[in-house]
C-alpha cells in the first residue's frame, strides 16, 4: 500500500503540545483511557492523570527489515495514538525514510510496541501501514492493521488509549512543551523531555526535502535532551 501525500499536511501540527516525536505471543491487553484534551493555556507541569494517559498513548515504532525471511528491527522511533481505532502520528523519517531521500533505509514493515508499564520496555504488539507522509514537514500517519503475528485486526475493535487533537492557535512562543517518546539516547523504556516552543514552520515552500535536514528543524524547540524521533 503506497502512502498518500497530504496537501496540505500542516494541520497535523495541532498536536504539538502532546505529540511524542524527535523509533510473541499475542497482543497484550490495553485498557481504554479517557482522551487527553490539551489546555488552551499550556502549563509547565502535567497533572498525574494526564501524564499517565499520555504515556499510555505513546508507542514505539519499529522499522523492520527482512533478513533471511525473518523481520528484524533495524531502528526505533516514537509515535502517538490519535484515535482508539489505531491511527498513529509519527515522524516521516521514522515511518518512511524514503520520503526524505533516504530510500536505502526504507523498512520492509513497521511494528508498533505498546507500553504496558512505564518502567518496562514497550511490548511489540501490532503491525502498521503508512497512510500519509510528508517528508518536508517530517510527519506521517500510520494505521494499525494486524497483530504482531500477522492476524488482521478490525480497527473499530481496538479501543486503544489515545490523545485528542489540540489547536495550535492556542500555543505561543515560549510555552512549555512536554514530550514523551523513545529517543535513541533514552534506552528501551519511555523517556520524558521538557522544552520550550521557539518557532513553528507552517506552509510549504517549493523545495524538496534535503536528506541531511535537521530532524527537528520544522518543530524547533529548546530541549534538555535530543528530540525523541
Amino acid at each position: 500500500m503506497k502512502p498518500k501525500f497530504f496537501k496540505p499536511f500542516w494541520f497535523l501540527l495541532t498536536v504539538l503540545i502532546i505529540v511524542s516525536l524527535a523509533c510473541s505471543g499475542g497482543t497484550p491487553p490495553v485498557e481504554p483511557v479517557t482522551p487527553v484534551t490539551p489546555n488552551d493555556t499550556p502549563t509547565g507541569d502535567l497533572p498525574s492523570g494526564a501524564r499517565a494517559n499520555l504515556i499510555s498513548a505513546t508507542v514505539q515504532i519499529l522499522g523492520l527489515f527482512n533478513q533471511n525471511g525473518e523481520l528484524v528491527p533495524g531502528y526505533v522511533g516514537s509515535g502517538t495514538i490519535l484515535t482508539p481505532t489505531g491511527l498513529i502520528l509519527t515522524n516521516a523519517h521514522v515511518a518512511s525514510p524514503a520520503s526524505q531521500g533516504d530510500a536505502e533505509n526504507e523498512p520492509d514493515a513497521l511494528g508498533v510496541s505498546i507500553i504496558v508499564s512505564e518502567d518496562k520496555p514497550a511490548v511489540p504488539s501490532y503491525m502498521a501501514q503508512v497512510l500519509a507522509v510528508d517528508g518536508f514537514l517530517d510527519l506521517a500517519v500510520l494505521q494499525i492493521t494486524s497483530t504482531v503475528n500477522g492476524t488482521a485486526v478490525d480497527p473499530n475493535s481496538l479501543n486503544l488509549p489515545y490523545v485528542a487533537m489540540g489547536n495550535s492557535d492556542n500555543i505561543h512562543v515560549g510555552d512549555s512543551i512536554n514530550i514523551f517518546g523513545f529517543p535513541s539516547i533514552g534506552g528501551n523504556t519511555i523517556t520524558f523531555t521538557k522544552g520550550t516552543r521557539l518557532r513553528v514552520l507552517l506552509g510549504r515552500p517549493n523545495r524538496r526535502p534535503r536528506p541531511d535536514q535537521d530532524r527537528c528543524d520544522h518543530l524547533r524547540r529548546q530541549l534538555r535532551r535530543a528530540c525523541g524521533g
